[in-house]
């Protein structure tokens, strides 16, 4: 795969601001929409807290 990954713990993410959580799931993102070639994710409160 080849890939480079942030392993981060579900409750850690829960006590933490979006915008951090989003910084350091960045890269996973992108690879994601770049596999489906989507053009303008969004990601909001239910992708956040599962």
């Amino acid at each position: 795969m080849g890939s480079i990954s942030t392993t981060v713990s579900i409750d850690s993410l829960k006590n933490m601001k979006p915008s951090v959580a989003l910084e350091l799931k960045r890269i996973a993102i992108r690879e994601a929409t770049g596999r489906y070639r989507a053009t303008n994710p969004r990601v909001f409160g239910s992708v956040l807290h599962g």
